[in-house]
């Protein structure tokens, strides 16, 4: 094994939206704002790149019914429900001392562009994400992407999603895919793969 690639979200990222909506709104508005914005179609085009968070804070204003205010008030602050899992992101250095790590996210571009922050990102050697090629998990041009980019042989490569469908495509491609049920046992999953003791 060279090469190791990491999701994002539920694997070195923290983000849960609802739980953020229930902290800072009663439970319908929540509920509401949840629907109109995280659960709209039109956040896959957000994924891709192929609308703006400007725009699509229009659209949303425009369509759900939902107050302006509280749709400007999650974007907001959308970048603070970003946080690193510290002991998943512990682990990096010591991964990228024996492998070459790459990450493989869907992201939209400023919430992506909110997570350069942090310091982990200097643990990998490439990247990429949704919102700069316009594809997404699970289409199979993505994970052929990173491959042909970086020069990859899919047979020594690694992938950890906690997506079950963007580890099945990953498998087709002939990347070893590990499924991450939940974020709190990637130490586990790690070992019992025999990538770190």
């Amino acid at each position: 094994m060279k090469n190791i690639i990491l999701d994002l979200g539920r694997v070195l990222i923290d983000f849960q939206p609802k739980v953020f909506l229930y902290s800072e709104f009663e439970k319908e508005k929540a509920d509401n704002l949840f629907k109109a914005i995280f659960d709209n179609s039109k956040w896959a085009d957000f994924d891709l790149g192929k609308v703006s968070q400007k725009s699509l804070i229009e659209e949303i204003c425009a369509v759900s019914g939902q107050e302006r205010f509280d749709i400007e008030k999650v974007f907001y602050l959308l970048p603070t429900l970003l946080r690193p899992i510290e002991e998943n992101c512990a682990l990096l250095e010591q991964l990228s001392a024996k492998y070459t790590l790459y990450i493989l996210s869907n992201f939209p571009k400023e919430p992506f562009e909110a997570l350069f922050q942090f310091s982990f990102f200097r643990n990998f050697s490439g990247r990429v994400v949704s919102y700069e090629v316009g594809v997404k998990k699970p289409d199979r041009a993505i994970y052929e992407r990173i491959i042909t980019h970086y020069n990859l042989v899919p047979s020594e490569t690694l992938f950890i999603d906690d997506s079950l469908e963007n580890i099945d495509m990953a498998c087709k491609c002939g990347i070893q895919g590990h499924h991450l049920s939940n974020p709190t046992v990637f130490k586990d999953l790690l070992k019992s793969i025999n990538v770190i003791e």
